[in-house]
């Protein structure tokens, strides 16, 4: 008998998790899921609970509550037995930590993945999100250089989390930057040329308003911060959101014009990025998005449809900034539920 890692707390929560759906679908399903190795490892895990100091730090982290409260939900399918091992859990939790309110679960709470961010749409069905940003930051400060703070494999459900804590200035640019200098890049589609090595790749953009800055980071010699995005077409992809991977320098800046079939013409801008030594390596960020942030990214798109607003009826509060996506990402999304007073334009 002996008290529950971080990780076993994890572990645990997401087994009770899984089997959650299939009970609450099944009830039937018990007499399969229930075998004695399961049932003997269960009891395992509440005696070891039992003697497990919890701190508000700790419960907020592994959100090994949630887990309980989905065992304890009535008409939840769960063995009696585990019912009321739910329910005394939850006493304990309650009792060591000074109540639940506060702790999260949701990805919306407090300290949620998507605390403060409202996915929005205007009266021409255009996509944006209202972010309130983090306690004393604002969208300036991602326009530094450097790593801010953040490791190596931090990881986001999207742009507008990513810009709530400061990382990225922008959702509407892939570039965060001004006429000086670029300072993050979030890279998506087709902008990754793959190389051979993971220390070096090729980036090609056709959009951004500051290309021609992040070409200027090659003569300031200013590293820029590099962002994927789960739609880039690279074996380096997250599976899911957004994962900054590290301070990358600029090495070469070339563009070649296009000339389009109305007259006009487009700029491909290429640079070659060279990742920056001493910094977290690439293979540790390629370990996000983990099983916790995979969970966090299902239960986003199932419950992402009842979250959206119209941007008249947000309350914009002080520090909130709004941010609408750029054109490739306005796509038809007609069937989605809006919540709130109004209602879709005809």
């Amino acid at each position: 008998m002996a008290p529950l890692t971080p990780l076993a707390l994890y572990t645990w929560r997401d087994t009770i998790s899984d089997l959650c759906p299939t009970l609450l679908i099944d009830p039937t399903a018990t007499q399969k899921l229930f075998t004695k190795t399961l049932c003997d490892d269960l009891n395992q895990f509440f005696t070891d609970l039992s003697q497990t100091p919890f701190t508000r730090t700790l419960v907020k982290e592994t959100q090994i509550h949630t887990a309980f409260k989905e065992m304890a939900e009535p008409g939840g399918g769960w063995p009696e037995g585990y019912v009321k091992k739910a329910e005394l859990a939850l006493e304990k939790l309650e009792k060591e930590v000074g109540g639940l309110k506060g702790l999260g679960g949701g990805l919306w709470d407090e300290d949620g993945k998507l605390e403060g961010c409202v996915e929005v749409r205007d009266r021409m069905w255009k996509k944006g999100w209202v972010v309130q940003m983090k306690e004393g930051k604002t969208v300036e400060d991602a326009l530094k250089s450097g790593d801010l703070g953040f490791r190596v494999g931090s990881w986001w459900i999207n742009t507008a989390a990513a810009m709530r804590d400061g990382i990225i200035s922008s959702i509407e640019d892939c570039i965060s930057g001004n006429k000086t200098l670029a300072y993050a890049v979030v890279i998506t589609g087709d902008d990754e040329m793959v190389t051979g090595t993971d220390e070096e790749f090729k980036l090609r953009l056709w959009r951004g308003a500051w290309r021609r800055a992040l070409g200027k980071n090659l003569t300031a010699h200013r590293p820029v911060r590099i962002l994927r995005d789960h739609k880039l077409n690279s074996p380096r992809a997250p599976r899911a959101g957004v994962r900054y991977d590290g301070l990358y320098s600029v090495s070469t800046h070339g563009q070649q014009r296009h000339p389009l079939p109305n007259g006009g013409e487009i700029f491909e801008h290429t640079y070659t990025m060279v990742r920056v030594k001493d910094q977290g390596s690439l293979a540790q960020a390629l370990y996000h998005p983990d099983l916790r942030e995979i969970k966090d990214w299902e239960k986003y798109l199932i419950e992402k449809r009842e979250k959206v607003e119209f941007f008249e009826d947000v309350d914009m509060k002080e520090g909130a900034v709004v941010g609408w996506l750029p054109e490739e990402e306005q796509s038809d999304d007609s069937s989605i539920v809006v919540a709130g007073p109004s209602t879709r334009p005809s």
